[in-house]
């Protein structure tokens, strides 16, 4: 599995072996206006990607409830809303809140 990225007339492809990105199955992608991408995870947590590094938010480092992340939302503030099997949580720079 991977990400494609197309930039600048090429196709960047992103997956475990060449960055930070985790292997599993993506459930749902987001852009805030940092130009970063929020990516869910299955199983596997949500991880924030500037194209070369990577945040990885999960049960064990962070207040995330569930590392099932169905869906993502980037509000008008920056807020990322990340839907979970164990339900909402909001996230921004001073951490996750369930």
């Amino acid at each position: 599995m991977s990400l494609n990225l197309y930039n600048e007339n090429k196709i960047l492809r992103f997956n475990s072996s060449n960055s930070c990105i985790p292997f599993g199955p993506i459930s749902d992608l987001a852009a805030d206006s940092m130009v970063e991408i929020w990516i869910g995870f299955v199983d596997y947590g949500c991880v924030e990607f500037d194209g070369t590094n990577c945040n990885v938010l999960d049960i064990t480092n962070s207040a995330l409830p569930d590392n099932y992340v169905h869906s993502i939302f980037v509000d008008n503030k920056g807020n990322k809303w990340l839907g979970t099997n164990m339900g909402l949580a909001v996230y921004n720079k001073s951490g996750i809140k369930f």
